[in-house]
């Protein structure tokens, strides 16, 4: 049993709140939680998202956008790298730092975070679409549309959410806390 030190709390008190805890230990062990994580089907929808998204990345990746900008859009090699870095500082980073702040923004206004961001990044790659096709081998053009396929990025935050979702609402059935 549970040995206590004399001095400090009385052992039968002790005893009775470990009884009145009604906790589950065996619940809240990491293997079981797991086991919940693996088969909930919030997870599989969220790592086919997941997969998706990181196709796009790798289509839109550094060798892809090279062979964009020397072969279809006529780029010198010597400035080849500047706008692979525009893209990648407005893309990537401006959208990815507006996309987190504007999900959250959404989230704590118990919006509909997953309608707004399918609707945002469907629209986006419409347009991304039209712009590369249209003109996209001028240099603004192709800046333009790539720079729009990094809507993806608002993806990332609102998987985030439903993950943790996810994890709060096995661990308030394993563990009873809210």
């Amino acid at each position: 049993g549970l040995r206590m030190p004399e001095n400090s709390v009385n052992q039968e008190d002790a005893q009775k709140v470990l009884k009145d805890s009604k906790l589950d230990l065996g619940a809240s062990l990491p293997v079981g939680n797991m086991m919940a994580l693996v088969t909930h089907p919030g997870i599989w929808s969220i790592m086919l998202v997941e997969l998706l998204i990181s196709w796009i990345f790798t289509l839109n990746s550094q060798a892809a956008g090279a062979i964009y900008w020397s072969s279809v859009v006529g780029v010198a090699d010597d400035m080849r790298s500047a706008y692979i870095a525009m893209e990648s500082l407005i893309g990537g980073g401006a959208f990815g730092v507006v996309a987190t702040l504007y999900v959250t923004h959404l989230y704590h206004s118990s919006a509909d975070i997953e309608s707004a961001v399918t609707l945002r990044v469907s629209v986006a790659a419409l347009f991304a679409t039209l712009t590369l096709a249209i003109f996209g081998s001028t240099p603004i053009g192709a800046l333009l549309g790539i720079v729009a396929l990094y809507q993806y990025y608002f993806v990332f935050p609102w998987t985030n959410i439903e993950f943790l979702s996810i994890v709060d609402s096995i661990r308030a059935k394993t563990c009873n806390d809210n």
